[in-house]
């Protein structure tokens, strides 16, 4: 009798939580995560970690300071730092908000260092996007612009406009 009472208190009183409330809620947190995806075969395409990642269940993903490191080959060929991200939720793209850290070394060793910031990262196409000021530095160069196409697999890096360049010899 005495549960029975309580039971009925409650549905009187227990608030009605409706999906437009909840929606910009989290449905889940991770903590600094780390995470592994390969292709059928089993083979390394990408590690993906993070100081926080929040999903949503209508809205864009949030991550805090994601890492990213795409491989070709079991090998690591690119890496990618930002200080927020965005992930769609069929993880089509990310934007990486804020300041942006990409980084490659071909197949000589060289170091290509790209600084952007507001990144649009495509990963069908493995390609990134922005069209704030842009900074790529090699051992030999030091070229800025406003705008970049990058194309990670052809490891192809196109500033778009306001182009600058400082250029050193013999390296």
């Amino acid at each position: 009798m005495g549960i029975a009472w309580v039971v009925r208190d409650l549905e009187k009183t227990a608030p009605t939580v409706k999906f437009e409330q909840t929606r910009f809620m989290p449905d889940f947190v991770l903590v600094d995560f780390s995470t592994v995806s390969t292709n059928p075969q089993g083979t390394l395409k990408y590690q993906f970690q993070g100081q926080t990642l929040k999903h949503y269940p209508v809205i864009e993903t949030e991550v805090e300071n994601p890492y990213l490191v795409y491989y070709e080959n079991q090998q690591p060929t690119w890496f990618v730092w930002g200080e927020q991200g965005l992930m769609s939720s069929d993880n089509e793209w990310m934007k990486l908000l804020g300041q942006n850290y990409f980084w490659h070394f071909n197949s000589q060793g060289n170091l290509l260092k790209i600084f952007s910031k507001d990144v649009l990262y495509k990963a069908k196409e493995n390609y990134a996007e922005t069209s704030a000021f842009t900074r790529i530095e090699t051992k030999a160069s030091n070229t800025t612009g406003i705008g970049m196409q990058l194309f990670l697999n052809t490891q192809q890096a196109t500033l778009l406009s306001q182009v600058k360049g400082s250029y050193e010899k013999n390296h």
